[in-house]
């Protein structure tokens, strides 16, 4: 699947976050996602991005990252 885009919404659970991206690592096919970590604590979402990096480098997977505050910003940015 290609530019497929992924939202995890409370991505600052780490526990919850990194189990999904984890599985997205897994699964070849999604190769060249885009995965946007939405969550309103802000320390936490960096935390949780800086993990997901380190996770798909382990994995070798072709998955990138954005993180959002709250969901106009993810709506702002898909009209860009």
């Amino acid at each position: 699947m290609k530019n497929l885009k992924i939202g995890i919404i409370g991505a600052g659970s780490a526990v919850f976050s990194i189990r999904i991206i984890s599985d997205l690592c897994k699964i070849q096919e999604l190769s060249g996602t885009h995965v946007v970590l939405m969550d309103v604590d802000k320390k936490r979402l960096e935390n949780v991005l800086i993990l997901a990096k380190e996770l798909t480098n382990f994995f070798n997977a072709r998955i990138t990252f954005s993180t959002v505050e709250t969901i106009k910003e993810t709506k702002k940015r898909r009209r860009q």
